[in-house]
C-alpha cells in the first residue's frame, strides 16, 4: 500500500497513533509519550507533514510566545479502519446473490456474535465506566480509536463510546 509505505518507519506510525488521540501536541509532548528525542520526533513529523499526514498550528500558552503543534490531517484517516466500508457491503451484497437473501445478515450475526464472545472474556470491571475504559483500550488495540463519555440526562446517566 502506496500510503503505508509512504509513513514507513514505525516510529512515525506510533506518531500517527498518538496524535490520533489528541487534538494536537508538542514535540516536546510527543517526546515524553513515545520517549524519544526532541530531534527524532522533529525529523519525523518534518517528514510527516511533507507527505501530508500532520500539519501545525499555535497553540497559545498563558505567558510567552504560542507553542508549535502537529495534529493531523484528513489524510492521515486512510491508516484508521472505518466500522464500515464499500468492500464490506459488496461482500455482503454478493453473499445474498450467491446463498439468498438472508446470507448477509447471517454472516454479519456470525461475525459480531464471535467478537461480542470475545469481549465479554476480556471485560473485567466493577462499573460501567470502568468496563468503557476496557473497551477503549481493546478497541485502540484494533485500531479504531475511540474514548468514552460520561453523560446525564435528567435522573438517567450512562456511558457512550465515540469516535476519535
Amino acid at each position: 500500500m502506496k500510503r503505508i509505505s509512504e509513513v514507513g518507519r514505525s516510529q512515525r506510525m506510533r506518531i500517527i497513533e498518538t496524535l490520533k488521540k489528541t487534538q494536537g501536541l508538542s514535540v516536546n509532548e510527543l517526546g515524553e509519550r513515545l520517549k524519544l528525542s526532541y530531534m527524532g520526533v522533529k525529523q519525523h513529523c518534518d517528514e510527516l507533514e511533507r507527505n501530508g499526514y500532520v500539519d501545525t498550528w499555535r497553540r497559545p500558552k498563558p505567558v510567552g510566545r504560542p507553542e508549535m503543534v502537529y495534529r493531523l490531517t484528513p489524510k492521515a484517516q486512510v491508516f484508521f479502519p472505518r466500522a464500515t466500508n464499500a468492500t464490506t457491503i459488496e461482500i455482503l451484497h454478493a453473499a445474498n446473490r450467491l446463498y439468498g437473501h438472508a446470507a448477509g445478515e447471517k454472516l454479519l450475526y456470525s461475525v459480531f456474535a464471535l467478537k461480542a464472545e470475545d469481549y465479554m472474556r476480556k471485560l473485567r470491571g466493577n462499573t460501567v465506566l470502568e468496563l468503557a475504559e476496557i473497551l477503549v483500550k481493546i478497541r485502540d488495540q484494533e485500531g479504531l480509536y475511540v474514548r468514552a463519555v460520561e453523560w446525564r440526562t435528567g435522573r438517567n446517566r450512562g456511558v457512550s463510546l465515540a469516535d476519535l
